[in-house]
């Protein structure tokens, strides 16, 4: 990866002019595809799907790569391995139901000073994404000294996480 660049949700249009030089196939794949890829999804934290698209295909060419992709790293586990970024999945159903709590943009913001940048980047209110274990653990950890109550997940995976809303 060429710098260490914060990940951040992107659409299909951002994604297309770099994925449209990838072939479909996942057999057709050259190193060097891969490694674009690698690069391309290691600095996306989720790919907004049901954004409007102005380039055509742009969406069709995010879905199937995405899906061929996804299909790719889970049967070479050595690529997964270097992908490997974090979620935290905060629960807010122990303190108000499905809302985030009073106070909770001010909490998210005094842990990304605390810790550095980057540490968090928002998918939504509940839904961060989080470069290391130990960033995660501590953001999960400093949120619910914040708001006792509050529940949280971290999950890793290779796979891009596509957003619909």
């Amino acid at each position: 990866m060429k710098g260490k660049a914060e990940p951040k949700q992107k659409t299909p249009d951002q994604l297309y002019p770099i994925l449209k030089e990838i072939p479909v196939n996942s057999k057709q794949w050259k190193k060097h595809h891969i490694q674009t890829m690698m690069e391309t999804f290691r600095n996306t934290s989720s790919v907004h799907m049901t954004a409007v698209c102005n380039i055509p295909n742009s969406l069709a060419t995010c879905k199937n790569i995405i899906l061929q992709w996804n299909s790719y790293t889970e049967s070479n586990p050595h690529i997964a391995f270097q992908m490997d970024p974090y979620y935290i999945i905060f629960s807010f159903d122990n303190l108000n139901g499905n809302v985030a709590p009073a106070g909770w943009g001010a909490s998210v913001a005094a842990v990304r000073l605390k810790v550095g940048q980057p540490t968090a980047n928002a998918i939504n209110s509940q839904v961060y994404h989080v470069p290391t274990l130990n960033e995660a653990e501590h953001f999960g950890g400093f949120m619910v000294g914040r708001h006792p109550g509050l529940h949280f997940t971290i999950i890793s995976t290779a796979a891009v996480v596509s957003d619909f809303y």
